[in-house]
């Protein structure tokens, strides 16, 4: 039924809806005067009734859109005009399940080929599903595996989905992620009028922090999956008196790549430049000692104040110890923290001095290189005086939540190409992006369109 925007059309439309809740009410009641009932019991029979009620008001809402008077002829792709035939069925799959609508269909004489207007305009895929729960399945897809996922579209919604499908509506989001990431770091990095993109936000201080993870490939075994971090951070107030304050991240955004270092470098860039790089008063890169991190940085982000993560200094550290000292050695520990004191307060060079009185132990030659190398990035004093975070948790726990959590559970190879998609498309999702992220997909549309005979 098509209704026109006036007082008798909203009476039948919902006349026609409180019709609908009857009956559905009205066989509840008698499913009541029938079965001895637990609330568990009752609970799974009105979600079901929910459900009837949901699929039946989706199709008459739909169905609102449709013409009451079909046209006698639209134009058709080939530059004829295509003539209205019948009226024709299609069923799509919904978060609501199955709906069915039917449509005007009309055909070209010309071309033959056969087409239902009102599809186009309500994104309506007979066959296929709504873009509601293509999107619905993609964002459980990222967050589980896709057995996983099925199951639980399936419990919440009383939707079936094969996992294959879930796996389909994921990696081709996240296929629509690679490209437009591709093509805004060609346009950002072309020779000749790079086009950067467009700041949604000036962070000051702007945090940039790196840093790899290995996952499990079927094409080359353990790889390195590179991941980055931009973000702001503030500090928040101490408990007690005697505590140090504590610098906290806020606004993470998240880029990945596998395989070559400097493309990825260049996306990590483009993503900071998104984040207000060149408006910021101040920049920061918080990393480990990889030498491809400082080389990116120095590269990338030369203005940047570079700092050796603190946490990973402790553990040369304390290594060292363990060498000098043995395990557990009372000793050790007091030693350890006097190094660490010395660190704290800016002492690198006294505290590398003491390390060469021990320099034939491996641990020691470890850490004496460490400090040797990243000296200039260890002045804490100075950091915390400014109220810099000094520790890489921040992309730490990055790599677990957006990486591992998804992509190295028990018995896990990827392929690589489906690795990269949706590690992609979890960074989107850990990003905040995932509305942006929906918008990418192009209209729905049926995988294989048949002409008419």
């Amino acid at each position: 039924m098509n209704y026109s925007r006036n007082e008798k059309s909203r009476e039948a439309f919902v006349g026609e809806i409180v019709a609908e809740v009857e009956e559905i009410a009205n066989r509840l009641y008698e499913w009541l005067d029938e079965e001895m009932c637990t609330l568990e019991m009752m609970e799974e029979e009105v979600v079901g009734a929910v459900r009837r009620l949901g699929r039946s008001l989706l199709e008459t809402v739909c169905e609102t859109r449709i013409p009451r008077y079909p046209a006698s002829v639209v134009p058709c792709s080939c530059g004829e005009k295509a003539a209205y035939i019948c009226r024709r069925v299609g069923r799509t799959k919904t978060q609501l399940d199955w709906i069915q609508l039917k449509r005007p269909y009309y055909l070209c004489t010309e071309c033959h080929q056969g087409q239902y207007p009102i599809d186009a305009e309500l994104g309506f895929c007979a066959g296929g599903i709504s873009s509601g729960l293509d999107g619905l399945l993609a964002y459980v897809g990222t967050l589980l595996p896709y057995e996983e996922a099925s199951q639980l579209i399936e419990r919440v919604l009383g939707v079936s989905i094969s996992a294959s499908r879930v796996r389909y509506s994921s990696e081709r989001l996240g296929e629509l992620v690679a490209k437009n990431e591709e093509s805004t770091i060609t346009a950002a990095w072309q020779v000749e009028a790079p086009q950067l993109p467009t700041p949604v936000e000036c962070l000051t201080p702007l945090y940039i922090s790196m840093d790899g993870i290995k996952v499990h490939t079927r094409e080359a075994g353990w790889k390195e999956q590179r991941l980055g971090a931009v973000y702001s951070a503030e500090e928040v107030t101490p408990r007690t008196a005697k505590e140090e304050p504590v610098i906290r991240a806020n606004s993470m955004s998240y880029f990945t790549a596998m395989g070559d270092v400097e493309h990825f470098g260049q996306g990590l860039w483009v993503e900071a430049q998104r984040r207000g790089l060149e408006e910021a008063e101040q920049v920061i890169v918080i990393g480990d000692g990889a030498q491809w991190i400082w080389r990116l940085a120095q590269e990338h982000f030369p203005q940047a104040i570079q700092i050796l993560d603190w946490y990973h200094v402790t553990e040369y550290v304390w290594k060292a110890a363990q060498a000098i000292y043995g395990e557990d050695n009372p000793s050790g520990k007091r030693w350890a923290r006097k190094q660490l004191d010395d660190l704290w307060e800016g002492r690198t060079q006294k505290v590398i001095r003491h390390l060469r009185t021990h320099e034939r132990l491996g641990p020691v030659v470890d850490a004496i290189r460490y400090f040797r190398n990243n000296r200039q990035r260890m002045r804490y004093p100075e950091y915390r005086a400014q109220g810099f975070q000094i520790g890489s948790g921040t992309i730490e726990s990055g790599c677990k939540h957006v990486i591992a959590q998804r992509f190295k559970q028990a018995g896990m190879r990827w392929s690589m190409p489906r690795l990269q998609t949706v590690a992609k498309l979890r960074c989107r999702l850990k990003s905040n992006r995932w509305q942006e992220t929906l918008d990418l997909r192009p209209p729905p549309s049926r995988v294989a369109r048949r002409k008419a005979a």
